[in-house]
C-alpha cells in the first residue's frame, strides 16, 4: 500500500500536498518566466506505472520506446511492450452512469435543473428535496432521524459537499417513488456528480483542516444511494452477470475502509457517527441472535457444497476485519428463521437494517473475486442474502428491498440456467424455502410469504 493510503476507491493524499505557491509574474530581470504549456492531467494510469512514477497520458501517437501510460486495458502498451503485468486500480467512477459531456450540461443547466453553487440559500427545488430528506428520508436511514436530522443536518447547512448528498438521497429517492418524473432523475444525476467531485476534493487534502464526520456523512449517504439503486452501476436497467454480477461489493468495501480510518483516527473523539458506527451499535441484534435455541441448519441445507469452513464469527459493523461471507450471513439467516417461528423482532429492525446494508462492506478480496467470476459458491451466498434481507428488511427501508428482490431474482435465474450438479441439491432447497416459482412468461420471482419454512425441511 502506497504511503498516502490507497483506498481502492479513495485515496487521502499527504499532509500538505495540495498546498500550492503562486508563480511569480516576472523573474529578477523584470522578465516575463517561461510558462508550461497546460494540458490534461489524469490519475487513471495502470498501477505498474504509476509505482514507476511514469507519466500518464491518454492514447496518443508513441515512438518505439513507450514512456507514457496510454491506460488501455487490460493492458497499457507500456506494460505490454516490457512483458509486465498490467493492473489497474478500481475507481468509482467506472461504476457510474455514463453521461456525455452534452448529457452532463442538460442535467446540470437544463430546464427546472438545481443552481450549481447552493451558494448562501437554497432555490424552491432544493428546499423542496430538502423537506424531502427531513420528513421522509431521515428515518428510513441507518443509524435513525436522530443521527441524520439532529446532526447530519445542521452540518450540511454548512458544508456544501455534505448539502448535495443530503439533496442527492433525496432526489434518488423520489425518483424511485417517481420514476417517470424527469426533474428526479435530473436532480439526482446533478448532486451525484457534484457529490462525488466535492467528496474526492475533501481526501485530496489529507487528513487534516477538514471535520471526520463530513467525510463519513457523504460515505454513508453514497453507500445508501447504492442500495437504492436495483441496477447499481449499469445503464438500461440491465445486469450483465458477466461482468461483476454485483458492483456493490467493491463500491461499499471501498467507501467503509474510508468512514473505518476516520473514525479509528485518534482525534475523532465524539463525532456525530461515534457512537451509530460501533460495535455497539447492533449489541441487541447480536444478543438476539446468540440467544436462540437450536435452528433451521442452514449451513447443511443451503451450502453443503460448499468448499471453506464457518468459524463462527460475525464480525462488527464496521469494526474488525473481513470474515467468511456465510460467517456474516448466519446471524440473518438465524433471525429469520426464528421470525418464522413467530419470534418478535420488530424493536430489531433498526439494528438488522445497519447489519445488512453493511454486509456487502465486509467481503473479502477473494469474495468479491469469485462473485465477479460467477463462482456457483460465490453467487448461492449472495443468492441467499439477498432473499434473506428481503424477508428480513422493514418496509419502511422500501428504497433497498426494491435492490433486493431485483438482486435476488436475477442471480436465481442464473443459477437456474447454468446448473451446477455439486449444488444441485442446496439450490432446491433454496428454491422452496425462499418459494422461488416462475410467473407465466417464464420469469422466476421470490415468493411474497414472510419466510415460513415450507412443508418437508
Amino acid at each position: 500500500m502506497p504511503p498516502d493510503g490507497n483506498f481502492g476507491v479513495f485515496a487521502l493524499s499527504k499532509t500538505g500536498e495540495s498546498q500550492i505557491l503562486a508563480a511569480p509574474r516576472v523573474d529578477d530581470l523584470g522578465r516575463e518566466p517561461r510558462q508550461r504549456k497546460r494540458h490534461a492531467k489524469s490519475r487513471a494510469g495502470c498501477l505498474s506505472c504509476k509505482s514507476s512514477r511514469v507519466k500518464i497520458g491518454k492514447k496518443m501517437d508513441m515512438p518505439l520506446m513507450i514512456l507514457q501510460c496510454d491506460e488501455t486495458r487490460p493492458a497499457c502498451a507500456r506494460c505490454a511492450a516490457r512483458h509486465i503485468h498490467c493492473q489497474y486500480e478500481f475507481s468509482i467512477m467506472s461504476m457510474l452512469p455514463k453521461f456525455t459531456r452534452q448529457q452532463l450540461q442538460s442535467r446540470r443547466y437544463g430546464a427546472g435543473s438545481v443552481p450549481k453553487s447552493l451558494g448562501l440559500g437554497l432555490d424552491l427545488p432544493s428546499l423542496r428535496l430538502m423537506h424531502h430528506f427531513d420528513h421522509y428520508t431521515a428515518p428510513t436511514l441507518a443509524f435513525g432521524s436522530l443521527v441524520w436530522r439532529d446532526g447530519v443536518l445542521p452540518v450540511a447547512l454548512n458544508n456544501e459537499v455534505v448539502m448535495h448528498a443530503v439533496l442527492m438521497i433525496s432526489a434518488a429517492h423520489q425518483r424511485s417513488l417517481s420514476p417517470h418524473k424527469a426533474e428526479h432523475n435530473k436532480a439526482m444525476s446533478y448532486h451525484l456528480d457534484l457529490t462525488l467531485s466535492g467528496f474526492r476534493d475533501l481526501l485530496s487534502q489529507g487528513t487534516d483542516g477538514f471535520n471526520h464526520d463530513i467525510i463519513i456523512a457523504c460515505a454513508l449517504l453514497l453507500v445508501h444511494y447504492a442500495w437504492s439503486m436495483p441496477f447499481f452501476a449499469y445503464e438500461d436497467d440491465k445486469i450483465d452477470m458477466t461482468s461483476e454480477p454485483d458492483r456493490l461489493l467493491k463500491f461499499a468495501a471501498g467507501l467503509k475502509t474510508v468512514m473505518k480510518t476516520m473514525k479509528q483516527d485518534e482525534r475523532y473523539t465524539n463525532g456525530i457517527f461515534k457512537g451509530p458506527m460501533s460495535y455497539n451499535s447492533i449489541d441487541q441484534f447480536r444478543q438476539f441472535e446468540e440467544s436462540l435455541a437450536e435452528t433451521f441448519v442452514f449451513d447443511d441445507i443451503f451450502f453443503s457444497a460448499r468448499t471453506v469452513t464457518l468459524t463462527d464469527y460475525d464480525g462488527g459493523c464496521i469494526e474488525g476485519h473481513d470474515f467468511n461471507a456465510c460467517d456474516r450471513l448466519t446471524p440473518l439467516l438465524r433471525t429469520m428463521d426464528a421470525a418464522s417461528k413467530g419470534r418478535a423482532i420488530y424493536h430489531l429492525l433498526p439494528q438488522i437494517q445497519v447489519y445488512t446494508l453493511f454486509w456487502p462492506a465486509k467481503a473479502s478480496k477473494d469474495f468479491e473475486e469469485d462473485v465477479a467470476e460467477n463462482k456457483t459458491e460465490a453467487l448461492v451466498i449472495m443468492l441467499c442474502f439477498y432473499a434473506t434481507a428481503w424477508r428480513l428488511l422493514s418496509e419502511d427501508v422500501w428504497w433497498a428491498k426494491s435492490r433486493t428482490k431485483v438482486m435476488c431474482e436475477i442471480i436465481y435465474e442464473y443459477l437456474d440456467k447454468n446448473k451446477d450438479p455439486k449444488w444441485e441439491g442446496d439450490f432446491e432447497n433454496i428454491r422452496r424455502y425462499f418459494g422461488f416459482a416462475q410467473d407465466s412468461a417464464g420469469k422466476w420471482g421470490i415468493g411474497r410469504s414472510p419466510g415460513c419454512r415450507p412443508d418437508g425441511f
